[in-house]
């Protein structure tokens, strides 16, 4: 599957609500060492895979929950390391006939963030690596590998997904300020699903994952009060 589109992108840092590169969230709890804030994420539809043939297609997810994190030590926005505790509750969104939500079950994310900006200050590139496991409710795990009686056919066998372990990722991305209205940023993530409870559905067609992509941002503006 390949995507390309434009996306619009603020930065704002105020007390409560913040927005920049990890998305927006609200900080509602923090002191020196922890932080709750909101944790989102999501998965673009599906409607060509060969495992599904027959099966109905699979919606655009959306998740939202509280997220936990952890400073080992934090000098700021572009320079942290910290472990983050996420639950979110999954959405489908299904649009063909009108407009559908479904509440799809409940997944759980471990995991570990290093983000550095000062390695390659003089270079004007910083750079994030994380990992981490994934957890996931029977809900959440049958909307996208359980088969049922009536999708039984030859080579796909009737599965009942269970909730349990979903996996380990791997992820990191680079960015390149060209200038100061221009950067270029690359990204990628290694999803392994190797002794998840699922990995014997027949919807499971190999235990390793990759996504890759590249962005381009040009800034138009900003704020003449900045934070020092």
């Amino acid at each position: 599957q390949n995507y390309a589109f434009p996306l619009p992108y603020f930065v704002y840092r105020g007390e409560v609500l913040k927005a920049d590169r990890d998305g927006v969230r609200g900080i509602f709890w923090q002191t020196n060492k922890f932080e709750m804030d909101i944790s989102m994420s999501g998965n673009p539809p599906t409607d060509d895979n060969k495992a599904r043939k027959g099966m109905d297609d699979l919606d655009g997810i959306g998740e939202i929950g509280p997220a936990m994190n952890y400073y080992f030590y934090e000098y700021g926005e572009r320079d942290s390391f910290f472990f983050q505790a996420t639950v979110r509750a999954a959405f489908s969104f299904d649009f063909d006939d009108g407009f559908a939500v479904g509440h799809e079950g409940y997944v759980s994310d471990l995991t570990l963030t290093y983000k550095n900006s000062q390695l390659f200050k003089e270079e004007k590139i910083r750079f994030h690596l994380s990992t981490g496991v994934r957890f996931g409710d029977a809900e959440m795990h049958r909307y996208f590998y359980e088969v049922s009686a009536a999708d039984v056919i030859p080579g796909r066998e009737y599965y009942q997904a269970e909730g349990g372990y979903g996996g380990a990722q791997l992820s990191g991305s680079i960015t390149k300020e060209l200038t100061s209205s221009f950067w270029v940023s690359a990204y990628g993530r290694w999803i392994n699903s190797s002794g998840a409870t699922f990995e014997d559905s027949p919807l499971v067609d190999t235990h390793n994952n990759y996504i890759v992509g590249a962005m381009l941002v040009w800034k138009w503006g900003e704020s003449e009060a900045l934070e020092p």
